[in-house]
């Protein structure tokens, strides 16, 4: 109990929740408790609810509208692949990351063996994913908060979730060559929410040379998750092959423009493992706005908040009310 009278005493506890979210908060709370993660994750809704009813609500009601992409995300194999133009404006948007990775590349480059993976849109420039404070500035890549709030992703985020998310961050990352595997490079499943939407778009043309995403769709990680429990671990290629055929992994790979929809919670995967060359990719999580908030929270980036006050759904998906 003294760690506990120490971690939410009130200074700390207001820093902490300016820094990581109240979700957050509660979900580590619980888990230092021993709260099973699952409940842990009820307990983070509940917390939530009971703060914003009346969010929770209208969030709600407003999801029950069916758009061409509400089922776009399949919710027994929870993912879905779109080729170059399938999705619109994912194949824009790769190339204007690609213009603003291009105009930081000897940054990039000087971090090579030092760590296998660099946010992009870091204001000081890039800096580890290992960072426990990562602060970006979306307005570094121009369209890129316009594509995160694109018609096609909210609508099957929305459909997804079953209700009207918030986005929980915005990630362009570039995984360096490396002949490390550890961390997100073991398969592993994450662990925001029992449900959660991503958009992966790959910025670079991506081979094997480039450490493509690799992972399991949700049937066979269903399966796992049946042998081996909740998957709150990071697991060897050889504990889930006990259980699945390796032949069911899925890489991502192709060219620049590739988008991918993906639940992450639902999906056992891996990244960045074995790259020969460096890897470009755009990272969009939305999620329940009663989740807890994830690493890279919204609020602690920088973007232009003026230009989307105006409609009441960006500014729902934007967290700003």
């Amino acid at each position: 109990m003294a760690q506990l009278s120490t971690f939410v005493s009130p200074a700390k506890f207001r820093a902490r929740v300016r820094h990581h979210g109240f979700g957050r908060l509660v979900y580590k709370m619980s888990e230092r408790l021993g709260v099973p993660n699952g409940a842990s994750f009820n307990l983070v809704r509940v917390s939530k609810a009971v703060v914003s009813p009346n969010a929770m609500l209208s969030r709600r009601m407003a999801s029950q509208a069916s758009t061409p992409w509400s089922d776009a995300l399949p919710r027994d194999l929870a993912y879905r692949i779109f080729k170059p133009g399938e999705l619109p404006g994912a194949k824009e948007t790769a190339q204007s990351c690609a213009r603003h990775a291009e105009r930081i590349k000897p940054q990039i480059e000087k971090l090579i063996g030092q760590t296998f993976a660099v946010d992009l849109l870091n204001p000081g420039g890039p800096v580890s994913l290992d960072s426990n404070y990562i602060a970006s500035d979306l307005d570094l890549v121009p369209g890129l908060l316009d594509f995160a709030l694109s018609g096609p992703n909210i609508e099957a985020a929305t459909g997804y979730l079953g209700e009207i998310p918030v986005l929980g961050g915005i990630t362009l990352y570039a995984s360096l060559p490396n002949a490390s595997a550890e961390g997100s490079q073991l398969y592993h499943c994450d662990q925001v929410d029992k449900r959660m939407f991503k958009v992966l778009v790959a910025v670079n043309d991506i081979a094997d040379e480039q450490g493509p995403f690799t992972f399991l769709d949700g049937i066979a990680t269903a399966k796992v998750r049946r042998t081996l429990g909740a998957l709150t671990k990071r697991y060897k290629d050889e504990d889930l092959f006990k259980v699945v055929d390796p032949k069911q992994q899925i890489p991502i790979k192709g060219p620049a423009g590739t988008a991918l929809f993906i639940d992450t919670h639902h999906c056992l995967h891996f990244g960045s493992r074995g790259n020969t060359k460096t890897r470009l990719l755009l990272e969009l999580l939305y999620q329940s706005r009663f989740a807890q908030e994830s690493r890279w929270q919204l609020a602690n980036q920088m973007y232009d908040r003026s230009r989307y006050m105006t409609n009441k759904l960006h500014r729902q998906v934007l967290g700003l009310e």
